[in-house]
């Protein structure tokens, strides 16, 4: 269908393809609607409906209805976008053009201003971009914001940074497009193609920087950017070869500011997953690509990039100029790398040392990091230094979660981690750096930068631990003097000092940090009793935290001890909580203050909600956060964590686990942790259930689904509703299960019932769930002990509480109706194999799930042979006293 109007030549023509928008459609029509240069007079516009499926044909025809004299609808099968905005192309009729995306909106007065600069700079120019915001799901400036300092026009040999990659923030001359047309063939890049080749004429580019375009980020394709496909990168680097060949044949030279596009597209690809495994001959093609396309890049270009990262930066000239090239860099006595009288790099900007903990503990100074000098050699040597005088050698063990990897699946950059211990005698007051060892003699202080959990990550900072401060006065330096008042209360008067400076927080932010600070410091100085925190979920509780806290209660050892339990007033379980004992609820100052004093948190969770509940006000908190944490276990380690609980980014001082294979990772150079860290103790929630409670009862508890979950609500833990979720495979595959038919007769007949659990993070997704009169949906609020107390079979899917069921050696099935680990979870693939490890069948279609549930029905509730035989394998301990093997190897500790 189309609606064609007779021809008539307006300022602007906006060519808009419309493909399934029905949700944001309206109001970037709106947008263009309320232009203050008047919009029927000034604006053509030009809706493609490129075969959308949804609403979206209806809102363009009502609005072409509405304007009938300057709005043109044309309705064609999908074709894709460059088809579609060619189609637009032969329908626009005004002096400038811009392509337009149906999610995105426009600044009221961008028309306006935009016919005003195109007047005052007539045939300067044939583009004219504009600025570009981010909203949506992401609000951050985008990288390429620098170049809207100011309006003016841009010679692009003379500032090749100024790239274009993008059409949508873009105006262009009529006469620059009216004979062009897009590539129909090309699926990525098509517009980095058109608006580069327009760029080649003038090389020239106009900037309007008090305007702007507002460019949505949705998160569903948020999540799917973190992946990429070949046909994706390989069609990308495609239109920057053909744009190198463009410039040659018409300079004779590729421009720099095509050389420096290309350097912009490949920042985006070395250090991502691709979702198709590459070959040997893959991986080929893809390096002679990229050699090809940064032999037209200066290493200037490489080491000024404002949107290069530095790690990007060194994995760049090694890709550009081969293996062995960041080895073979010279470095001045001050770690500075200088080529023709500049400087390139500099060691100073970098972190090559990394110290993740540095703490007293009894007369030594402990100290745990990671290094990335081996960026640069990976057979680097790195020796400690004491004053002048050279102490010990550090060994350095390969660190893989730190490793940069190249979207091959190649290892570029490696990294290592480190400890080392030094006797407090030694160091006190001495300063202690780490010093790089080359070739020639020559050695290089390297700087230092502490992480949250590494005491001091404000420079000039302190840490006051057990007897000494712990000050950093320069960024290679640490220096250890003995407490006492006069030290501890002048760095504290120069930290607060630089609180009350920052420029990054207002007036209420440093009187809120200070006054809690100071009220910390009092606290401390009058409490009476080590304090210990109890955490599962701030807004739920039931879980091994809860379980270890009850025994804790019950042990006259720790009657000594402020036994604290952290839960919100609005929880159904804070009444319970507070019946037992000392309940703190988040965010108030009594947590914040005892949080800040504690000797010990006990949390079955890692997340920055329970090691920090400043956010990102917590590095002016780092010195004090002085606890001992004590991880618990949510779940069964069966997946690969490495990148979350790693020994460098979590400051986990005993990991408590259930079994040999559980233990056997942790010790893995991935995870980085010592054998007297990971305690073979079993769940303390394990305690909690009871066998001799079941019932005729089935219970349906899957896991969740990380693309699907929404955004964790800042300051909590919570997420955010998730629109048409109902609509997804996962939502659909269950409300299909729990409402069949066939199961739910068969349930009747045996007398059973079910219970549906959502889990937590689609708590706010539990309405998208339908129960029945045999199988009831139960929200994330629910009971967990009782549901699998009372539970005879669990059907789940990966979810770690197959784990528990197995534990009390009850009957599981597993529903794998999807690949969890297709797409971006928050673990991956490890040791643990359903099918050759898992303690129940593996079913992979409804039909299947439901026969091996009616097969349960009729045998009974009895744990098959083999998987009781594996699950007696698996577990360390098959008793009830996990919580008593835990809390000894705590009190086993004395600070």
């Amino acid at each position: 269908m189309s609606h064609l109007r007779s021809e008539k030549h307006f300022t602007f023509s906006v060519v808009m393809p419309v493909y399934n928008k029905e949700e944001y459609l309206e109001e970037a029509l709106e947008s263009l609607e309320r232009q203050t240069i008047g919009f029927e007079a000034n604006i053509q516009v030009i809706l493609i409906n490129d075969g959308s499926a949804d609403s979206s044909p209806e809102i363009c025809e009502s609005f072409a209805e509405k304007h009938p004299s300057n709005v043109i609808y044309v309705d064609q099968e999908n074709r894709g976008v460059s088809a579609a905005r060619n189609r637009g192309l032969e329908c626009a009729t005004g002096r400038y053009v811009s392509f337009f995306d149906a999610d995105d909106i426009w600044d009221l007065t961008v028309f306006e201003k935009a016919a005003e600069f195109f007047a005052e700079h007539d045939g300067e120019i044939d583009v004219l971009a504009v600025r570009l915001v981010q909203f949506g799901d992401i609000t951050a400036p985008h990288p390429l914001d620098y170049k809207y300092e100011k309006t003016c026009v841009v010679n692009l040999d003379e500032q090749p940074d100024y790239i274009q990659p993008m059409i949508g923030n873009c105006i262009f001359s009529s006469d620059s497009v009216k004979e062009r047309r897009f590539d129909e063939e090309l699926r990525y890049a098509e517009d980095t193609l058109f608006v580069n080749d327009i760029l080649l004429e003038k090389r020239t580019c106009g900037i309007l920087a008090d305007a702007e375009y507002h460019y949505r980020k949705i998160r569903a394709a948020n999540t799917a950017s973190m992946r990429v496909k070949k046909e994706r990168y390989d069609n990308n680097n495609s239109v920057y070869l053909s744009l190198y060949k463009i410039s040659e044949d018409k300079y004779g030279s590729v421009a720099s500011f095509i050389a420096y596009s290309a350097l912009y597209e490949l920042c985006w690809q070395i250090f991502v997953k691709c979702e198709d495994a590459f070959s040997e001959s893959n991986c080929s093609v893809w390096h002679q690509t990229v050699s090809a396309l940064l032999a037209e890049v200066s290493d200037v270009d490489i080491c000024s990039a404002p949107w290069l990262t530095a790690a990007k930066r060194l994995c760049l000239l090694q890709l550009k100029h081969g293996d062995g090239f960041l080895k073979s860099i010279p470095w001045d006595a001050s770690g500075k790398w200088i080529v023709d009288g500049a400087c390139l790099f500099s060691l100073k900007k970098f972190p090559c040392i990394v110290l993740n903990s540095m703490r007293v503990r009894g007369d030594q100074l402990v100290v745990h990091g990671v290094t990335r000098v081996t960026f640069f050699d990976e057979n680097a040597s790195l020796r400690v230094r004491i004053g002048k005088t050279d102490r010990t050698s550090l060994d350095l063990i390969p660190f893989p979660p730190d490793d940069r990897v190249l979207i091959t699946g190649e290892t570029a950059l490696r990294a290592c981690r480190f400890s080392f211990s030094l006797p407090l005698r030694d160091v006190l007051e001495h300063t202690v750096s780490i010093v790089w060892e080359r070739g020639e003699g020559q050695r290089i202080a390297l700087p230092i930068r502490c992480t949250l959990y590494g005491g001091i990550p404000i420079n000039k900072s302190y840490s006051a631990q057990d007897g000494v401060v712990i000050q950093r006065p320069k960024v290679s330096k640490i220096k250890v003097r003995k407490r006492s008042l006069k030290t501890h209360a002048s760095s504290e008067y120069t930290l607060v000092k630089r609180i009350c400076s920052s420029t990054e927080l207002g007036f209420w932010d440093k009187a809120r940090i200070v006054g809690l600070r100071v009220a910390a410091k009092l606290y401390q100085v009058f409490k009476r009793k080590p304090i210990w925190i109890f955490i599962d979920r701030e807004y739920k509780a039931g879980d091994s935290a809860e379980a270890l806290y009850d025994y804790a209660r019950r042990q006259p050892s720790v009657r000594d001890a402020d036994l604290n339990f952290l839960q919100k007033k609005t929880s159904a379980d804070y009444r319970r909580l507070k019946s037992k004992g000392s309940v703190l609820r988040p965010g108030s100052l009594r947590f914040h203050v005892k949080f800040l004093s504690a000797q010990k948190v006990l949390s079955g969770h890692h997340d920055a909600m329970v090691t920090n509940p400043f956010g990102t006000q917590g590095r002016y908190f780092a010195d004090m956060y002085l606890f001992d944490f004590y991880n618990l276990s949510h779940g069964t380690l069966q997946g690969d964590l490495s990148a979350q609980l790693n020994r460098h980014v979590r400051p986990i001082h005993r990991f408590f686990v259930s079994s040999e294979m559980e233990r056997d990772a942790l010790l893995d150079d991935s995870y980085g942790y010592s054998e007297e860290e990971v305690c073979l103790s079993g769940m303390c929630r394990y305690d909690v259930y009871d066998k001799e409670k079941t019932r005729k009862k089935i219970i349906f508890m899957p896991t969740w689904r990380a693309s699907l979950a929404g955004a964790i609500i800042p300051g909590t833990r919570e997420r955010e509703l998730i629109p048409d979720f109902e609509e997804s495979d996962y939502c659909r595959a269950y409300n299909a299960l729990i409402n069949d038919e066939r199961l739910l007769s068969m349930m009747r007949d045996a007398g059973y019932t079910g219970e549906f659990y959502v889990h937590p993070n689609y708590e706010k997704q539990a309405a998208c769930f339908h129960g029945n009169d045999v199988i009831k949906v139960s929200e994330s609020s629910a009971d967990y002990n009782r549901a699998l107390s009372e539970g005879a079979l669990l059907v789940t899917d990966y979810s770690g509480i197959s784990f528990d069921f197995a534990y009390m050696r009850k009957p599981v099935l597993y529903y794998h109706f999807d690949n969890l680990f297709n797409g971006e979870h928050s673990y991956k693939e490890n040791y643990f194999n359903y099918d050759d490890q898992g303690f129940g069948p593996v079913c992979c279609d409804q039909s299947e799930i439901v026969t091996a549930i009616g097969d349960f029905l009729e045998q009974g509730a009895e744990m098959a042979p083999l998987f009781r035989q594996r699950a007696d394998e698996f577990f360390a301990f098959n008793d009830r006293s996990n919580c008593e093997r835990v809390f000894d190897v705590i009190m086993s500790e004395s600070r």
